[in-house]
């Protein structure tokens, strides 16, 4: 009679299970708290065998499986497209389906409007559907994906990668000591060298202020060392702005006007910081006659699809992927017809989306390592997107009692291809030499020729007359004129008349891919600078020109490069070069060299070289090697054979390189490096792999207990405090930080191994990972009566609190106890369906991976309990 309700149990368990988890995902996937289009579900409990079945109240399913109160990570769709993974928070409602609940900050995140919102109710939580009609929601526990959908009214449009500032995390409070340290050693021709470098990055992070410091220590065995501080400034994020705040030793911009050092302040838009900033598209726009889809390509891909309502829309939330190929648009409105229209794309430097402003203020006393006393400066630029068609530029730059210039320009965007135009109005004033007044003009053009596969990525012309300076060129010049009053043979205008500025400059970067009938043949480039000089006669030059193709999994390249200096010497060199495949580097075709490279190269002087390499890696990719021969033949001196090699460890606190190279006429070279950084927090101090910015963006992974997890991206690993800092993370923007428990050293219940975070540059975000740590081990059971312990019954300590769960072939799953002790298996109210088992953990328990077995043990069924023979 037991076996037979045992039996009706777990079909009745497994059943239910099968059937609820179809209706949660057939039905209407979830909470039905906002959404009162969900479809009610009825189960007859006829299905159900014996009488229990009647008295199984079934309600509570109607609507798949139920919500019950908690916080949970969640996956959340908005209209059918994914948008973000966050806690959220389910309330009760005096229902069988607790609700979700809608804060305003989670509406924002789904790009709400807020003039939408009214009043949340004393939870913080909206009414969905109330607030926004025809709104709903559904949740699917089995996924934990939560379905919104919202109509297009109550939306803000955001370009793509939009994040509400809401969500941005200044990170905890740390400082930080990074290195990038090398010593070598070389020997050749009876002359030893030695020396050694460590590069240094000091920081501290408070809240969103950031203090950063750079410097370096420099030693040689002739001079001894020395350390150098570069800079020292504080910075912090100026949100409602959407910019940067520096101040200290800074540097201005250099996407217009020269770039120049300043003790002072810094201010600008961090174009991080907004999507739409950061690649210029044109807003496309059109009018729709009834509910229509607006399909976007771009070389017959797809870049965007959108429904659009009746009337006028515009589309900007879209990222091109080829710069120069024109977008094809097509309308689709519900009756069936199209209508198509071509939008031309072309970006360059200066192109911004209509109606975005990029800025950029600086102010204080010029750098000293740039001149030689203090001295006032200030730059001012900025850009404002007017259309899709123009882009207007300009700015102003003055130092105090030296140099004033203003700028303006225009960026066109054009079926021909994108263009800008500026001029530049100087005035310097010179010691002896007077006021300098002149104007620099700049043409530049960039095209993508998508037919025949041909891409102009720069080709500018800038003309400057005889007394135009450039800030950098004013400040250098005063230098020049202050050298030149202690010398008595030259006067202060023949000074001025040998100092060297830029006359004339042409520059061409062109890009073409050689494909036949469809079958690609490789690409060549083509570059090239010219330069001519006021206050010398001379020009300068250089071109290159390369190919690349591949035979099968043999690529190749040929490249040669011609320069010419200011007195006409000409300068040639040729590149030839193959990289073969040795194998593919993967567990399963493991080979320790995966790659072999072959170069030659020659100058037509009589210097020629050939070189090969083979490089690979270890299994687990924390090695990577290689070996390499080099023979060279030089005119002035004799040929020179080497075999060299190098290794990197990719470790967990540090990557560390060594490499050596001996040539057969003994010249020897040997070196050592290491980079790394070490991050001190309120949980203690944790060791970073990699060199670290100033604009390093990181996480700080706490996982008590979990030593040894490894990163699922980068380096990092899981240290003794259960602490692990992971670099390069993406400021600004959604990063999910996850860890590999292959490499777990210690058997430890991780329940979510991911956390999402969305950090401000250079800041420290904490990711807690709920964990586990106490002792667990498995129990294999066997009632003493004969008869079987089923699936899922509860196993409880001493004090009544569960402690695990028994599953296939009565084993049982504990975890939290002592080495030795007793312990209840209940599976039913009544005395027949419970046991009792003592367990000694010893020395000769097997082990399921990390966890100890303990086999035979025999659960106490108690005296009244009904012997079942097996």
């Amino acid at each position: 009679m037991m076996v037979r309700r045992l039996s009706r149990s777990i079909y009745l368990s497994t059943f239910l299970t099968g059937f609820f988890s179809l209706t949660s995902a057939q039905a209407d996937e979830g909470t039905p708290d906002e959404s009162a289009s969900t479809e009610m579900v009825e189960f007859s409990d006829a299905f159900l065998m014996g009488d229990a079945g009647s008295q199984l109240d079934l309600k509570r399913f109607s609507r798949g499986n139920p919500v019950l109160a908690g916080t949970y990570n969640v996956k959340v769709f908005l209209n059918g497209k994914e948008m973000f993974k966050t806690p959220l928070t389910f309330h009760e409602n005096n229902t069988d389906y607790a609700s979700a609940c809608f804060t305003h900050a989670l509406l924002e995140q789904l790009n709400v409007d807020p003039e939408s919102l009214n009043q949340e109710d004393e939870d913080g939580c909206y009414d969905l559907a109330a607030t926004l009609p025809k709104s709903s929601s559904r949740y699917d526990p089995l996924t934990q994906e939560l379905n919104v959908t919202i109509p297009q009214v109550y939306l803000v449009s955001h370009p793509a990668g939009y994040i509400p500032p809401s969500r941005w995390d200044s990170g905890i409070p740390m400082a930080l000591l990074s290195y990038n340290a090398n010593a070598w050693h070389s020997k050749s021709d009876n002359t030893t060298q030695d020396t050694f470098y460590s590069g240094l990055m000091l920081g501290l992070n408070l809240g969103a202020w950031r203090l950063r410091s750079n410097g370096a220590y420099n030693w040689d065995n002739d001079n001894g060392g020395e350390y150098s501080s570069y800079d020292l400034f504080i910075a912090r994020d100026i949100v409602p702005l959407r910019a940067k705040l520096e101040a200290g030793d800074v540097r201005t911009n250099a996407n217009m006007m020269d770039s120049i050092s300043l003790d002072g302040v810094h201010l600008y838009n961090d174009a991080q910081m907004d999507p739409s900033a950061n690649s210029y598209v044109p807003v496309i726009r059109g009018v729709a006659n009834s509910n229509a889809k607006v399909t976007v390509r771009q070389e017959g891909r797809i870049v965007t699809q959108v429904t659009v309502p009746p009337g006028p829309f515009a589309i900007s939330d879209y990222y091109a992927a080829q710069n120069g190929s024109d977008l094809d648009v097509t309308v689709e409105e519900s009756d069936g017809s199209t209508r198509v229209f071509s939008m031309p794309y072309a970006s360059i430097a200066h192109l911004l989306r209509p109606g975005e402003v990029d800025w950029d203020i600086g102010i204080g006393t010029v750098d000293k390592d740039t001149v030689d006393e203090t001295l006032w400066a200030g730059v001012a630029t900025a850009s404002y997107g007017l259309s899709n068609m123009f882009t207007a530029y300009g700015g102003v730059q003055m130092a105090e009692n030296l140099y004033t210039a203003g700028m303006l320009g225009m960026a066109m965007n054009t079926s021909i291809g994108a263009f800008s135009f500026d001029v530049t109005h100087s005035q310097t004033t010179a010691d002896d030499v007077g006021t300098l007044k002149g104007q620099s003009y700049s043409l530049n053009y960039s095209k993508n020729f998508t037919a025949t596969g041909t891409t102009f990525s720069v080709v500018g012309y800038r003309f400057s007359s005889e007394n135009y300076m450039s800030m950098n060129d004013a400040l250098s010049l005063k230098n020049t004129l202050n050298n030149y009053a202690s010398d008595k043979n030259t006067t202060t205008q023949e000074a001025y008349h040998a100092y060297t500025r830029t006359r004339n400059e042409i520059q061409a970067n062109v890009y073409q891919d050689v494909t036949i009938n469809g079958e690609s043949y490789g690409s060549f480039y083509l570059n090239g600078t010219w330069r001519s000089y006021w206050g010398d006669d001379g020009n300068t030059s250089q071109y290159s020109v390369g190919y690349s193709n591949s035979v099968g999994s043999v690529s190749y390249s040929i490249s040669a490069q011609r320069s010419y200096d200011e007195f006409g010497e000409e300068d040639d060199s040729i590149n030839l070069g193959f990289s073969i495949p040795l194998g593919s580097g993967s567990s399963v075709d493991y080979r320790p060299f995966s790659s072999m490279s072959v170069n030659s190269s020659s100058d037509f002087k009589g210097n020629d070289s050939v070189s090969a390499m083979a490089t690979g890696s270890s299994r687990d990719n924390m090695y990577n090697y290689s070996l390499n021969t080099t023979s060279s033949r030089n005119k002035d001196s004799e040929d020179l054979t080497t075999i060299g090699s190098w290794v990197t460890r990719n470790g967990a606190y540090s990557t560390t390189s060594l490499s050596a190279t001996q040539g057969l006429n003994g010249d020897q070279q040997y070196s050592l490096s290491t980079t790394g950084g070490v991050v001190l927090h309120s949980g203690g101090l944790t060791l970073a792999s990699g060199y670290l910015t100033p604009d390093s963006t990181m996480a700080l992974v706490h996982a008590s207990g979990a030593k040894g997890a490894s990163a699922s991206m980068g380096n990092g690993q899981i240290d003794g405090f259960g602490n692990m800092v992971v670099t390069s993370l993406s400021p600004y923007r959604e990063n999910t930080v996850g860890l590999n428990i292959d490499t777990m050293e210690n058997d430890v219940a991780i329940s979510n191994t991911t956390g999402v975070v969305v950090p401000t540059s250079g800041a420290l975000v904490r990711v807690d990972i709920e964990t586990d740590a106490r002792k667990a081990f498995m129990l294999e059971l066997m009632r003493d009566d004969g008869g079987f312990i089923p699936l899922a019954a509860d196993v409880q300590d001493g004090a009544g609190s569960s402690v695990g769960t028994v599953g296939q072939a009565g084993i049982a799953f504990v975890r939290g106890m002592d080495d030795s002790g007793t312990l209840s298996v209940i599976w039913g109210s009544g005395a027949e369906s419970r046991c009792q088992v003592s367990y000694q953990l010893d020395g000769n328990a097997s082990m399921i991976g990390k966890t100890p077995l303990i086999s035979g043990l025999r659960c106490r069924m108690s005296s009244t309990s009904v012997k079942v023979t097996p």
